[in-house]
């Protein structure tokens, strides 16, 4: 049996089992019961997938700005969150390339999950929105936005690395939009302004006007 680096387990105090070892960056750990050790390997492996998202921009690396290529943009129908709409818009680096049905679930679940905790922290809201799902380069963001406040855009960021179907909240950087994702957001800023803030404005009409799909 190999030994543990540790004789005690971290959760309990209590001594280690031969039963209950795992392998943590080259070294054997080692917890008092299965339990504590499949706790311990959950914990982990959400830690270094959200490490690996937030390293997958270097902080401060000297990047290269290439020739724009327009994207392929597609309106997908809306989403219904507890009581809150959101148009949702696909995007793809790849011309005429699909997002996948099960990328677009894990979005939705990420959504449900998440979007209620940021609602409850500002309060009233109009109860519509939109989503951009944007499948880049270097991994699947997911932008959330909603109206509240009566003029007042809020959002979240969230991303799944390449090969992935796993969001994390984009939390400790500055990251807003790419200049893709812009257009999509400079849209729906017109569309409220249009449809919404104006005597007699409707929500619904907001949420029927939609991006015409194509390359932007």
């Amino acid at each position: 049996m190999t030994k543990a680096v540790n004789e005690t387990c971290p959760w309990s105090g209590d001594p280690v089992s031969p039963d209950s070892l795992a392998h943590y960056r080259g070294q054997t750990v080692g917890f008092c019961n299965p339990g504590c050790r499949d706790k311990f390997e959950k914990a982990t492996l959400a830690f270094d997938k959200a490490i690996a998202a937030r390293d997958a921009f270097p902080r401060g690396a000297p990047v290269e700005v290439s020739p724009y290529r327009p994207r392929q943009v597609t309106a997908l129908g809306n989403w219904c969150v507890g009581d809150m709409r959101l148009k949702l818009t696909c995007m793809t680096a790849e011309e005429e390339a699909v997002i996948s049905e099960g990328m677009i679930e894990a979005a939705r679940r990420f959504t449900e999950e998440i979007l209620p905790q940021k609602r409850a922290i500002e309060g009233t809201d109009h109860h519509a929105g939109f989503v951009v799902l944007h499948e880049g380069e270097m991994g699947t963001w997911l932008l959330v936005h909603w109206w509240a406040h009566g003029d007042i855009q809020l959002s979240f960021l969230a991303m799944a690395l390449p090969g992935t179907e796993e969001f994390h909240l984009q939390t400790d950087r500055h990251f807003h939009a790419c200049v893709w994702e812009q257009v999509v957001i400079g849209f729906e800023r017109d569309a409220w302004v249009t449809h919404v803030m104006k005597e007699g404005g409707r929500i619904d009409d907001y949420l029927e006007a939609r991006l015409a799909d194509g390359l932007y």
